[in-house]
């Protein structure tokens, strides 16, 4: 079982869109973050405590009346903490 206790942005900047698609109305951007996501993964009585931090590029366009994530482009995935503890302990 899995948890997600916290997600913390670290930083990220808005761009333009390097490829336009068709159908693309120029309102799109691209977003490049870096962020943390937190928590547990539970199984065979133990319990690992994780945080790890992912860096990406989103494209972020209008889909009819809203906004959606069209694309994403992970640059990196590291494991910044990690600690595992006995059920009930």
């Amino acid at each position: 079982v899995s948890r997600i206790r916290e997600v913390t942005l670290l930083e990220g900047s808005k761009a333009p869109l390097e490829s336009r698609q068709s159908g693309d109305d120029g309102r799109g951007f691209a977003y490049r973050c870096r962020w943390n996501v937190s928590g547990t993964v539970e199984h065979w009585g133990h319990i690992h405590s994780r945080t790890n931090q992912y860096e990406a590029i989103f494209a972020v366009e209008p889909r009819g009346s809203a906004w959606k994530i069209t694309d994403m482009d992970l640059l990196d995935e590291q494991r910044v903490n990690f600690e595992t503890k006995l059920r009930g302990l």
